[in-house]
């Protein structure tokens, strides 16, 4: 099996019985061609921070983020992102 191209996503698993399973996804979203909405981006963004961040640090972050292009300073956005 050849090697999966820049748009798509393959994931081989090896069994505890030696069987191995693959699986190949093509054109997810955020792959080229295929843009995520700010909706997508922000729910995948909450999913990987909701359990370790408060909803309000979240929020702000995403404003951060949204926000970049207009700002001068970004040290204000990094003391959002530190722990």
């Amino acid at each position: 099996m050849s090697a999966p191209s820049a748009d798509q996503a393959r994931l081989a698993v090896t069994l505890d019985d030696g069987r191995q399973v693959v699986r190949q996804v093509d054109n997810l979203p955020g792959f080229p061609g295929q843009a995520m909405s700010r909706t997508d981006i922000e729910r995948k963004f909450r999913g990987n921070v909701g359990q370790r961040w408060p909803k309000e640090r979240t929020d702000a972050v995403l404003q951060a983020l949204w926000a970049l292009d207009k700002i001068e300073d970004v040290r204000s956005l990094m003391s959002k992102l530190a722990a």
